[in-house]
């Protein structure tokens, strides 16, 4: 029995049809000694009582005009796998949402940069400040995607990454 739920009954009541019809349907479509499909067949496809046997999904497949995989529920129509794209898209941040948390990092930075030298008393021009300020970030590869959505390394990363401290 498959655990996957099969689209059979969803197809069937889209196109308006009894159980009945459908049996009636197939059973045009089999061979003189094959055993004619019931309507308890189908409620029990229809429930994943019984597996649909491949050559009755292929039968069903093209009445209903899907593919075995989408019919038997393996595979996504556009119309699904575009909901499903839309699900996971609202819950990534917009490209504003994602600026405004990257500048206020930005901007903590900033100032406890302005602190450190405040606190050490170097004397240095404001333009020059930010001049520095930007060369440090800018040569600062762990600033950035990372520390606003923090993934964990992975072993080989952490591997790559420690390697890469021991050279320095």
């Amino acid at each position: 029995m498959s655990t996957i739920k099969n689209r059979l009954k969803i197809l069937r009541t889209k196109e308006g049809i009894t159980q009945d019809e459908l049996a009636q349907i197939i059973n045009k479509e089999l061979k003189e000694n094959e055993k004619p499909i019931s309507k308890m067949v189908i409620s029990n496809w229809e429930n994943n009582k019984h597996t649909i046997k491949p050559d009755k999904a292929q039968i069903l497949a093209n009445h209903f005009g899907v593919s075995v995989g989408y019919l038997l529920g393996y595979e996504m129509n556009l119309k699904e796998a575009h909901e499903k794209l839309k699900e996971f898209n609202s819950t990534l941040p917009t490209v504003k949402e994602f600026d405004e948390v990257l500048f206020e990092k930005q901007e903590k930075r900033f100032k406890r940069f302005v602190q450190f030298v405040s606190d050490e008393e170097m004397k240095i021009k404001d333009r020059n400040l930010v001049l520095i300020f930007n060369l440090l970030v800018s040569s600062d590869e762990t600033f950035g995607v990372n520390q606003i959505y923090p993934f964990l390394l992975d072993e080989k990363d952490e591997y790559h990454f420690t390697n890469q401290e021991k050279s320095e």
